[in-house]
């Protein structure tokens, strides 16, 4: 068994807060992401998230492409007090419909055209952001 080197355990949104205020902690592209920027990011994400869900331990549903909000929704809905639920980018319109039922969640963070191929059933059911862009990706 190895030794943990850190007794201490944290929310997984800590991560954010683990390295120097200007050390690079995210890389996308050419854009570069410093610890405090991601840290400022995580929370304005999480505020937003918990407005729009309602309420601490709500489901929250990311259903994008590999971008800097998909990166940060994992980290933001913790620090929320929510449950993220993520859903695979590959998977088609009915799949996400289903899980999306499944799960309960209350919003799901996603682009204007695959929020289109879900049709208004599952629109009746939660609110959905009209860009992957939204909170938090600055």
């Amino acid at each position: 068994m190895t030794d943990n080197q850190d007794p201490y355990s944290r929310p997984i949104d800590h991560l954010a807060r683990r390295g120097a205020i200007d050390a690079p902690a995210l890389l996308i592209g050419d854009r570069v992401t410093s610890f405090g920027e991601l840290d400022a990011g995580v929370g304005r994400l999480a505020s937003w998230l918990l407005e729009q869900a309602g309420g601490p331990g709500e489901r929250v549903a990311s259903w994008s492409a590999k971008t800097r909000l998909a990166c940060l929704m994992p980290l933001a809905a913790a620090r929320a007090g929510l449950i993220h639920v993520p859903v695979n980018p590959l998977l088609k319109a009915p799949q996400v419909a289903h899980i999306l039922a499944d799960s309960g969640a209350k919003l799901l963070v996603t682009n204007a055209a695959r929020s289109d191929t879900l049709g208004a059933e599952p629109a009746r059911r939660m609110r959905r952001t009209g860009s992957e862009d939204r909170r938090g990706s600055r």
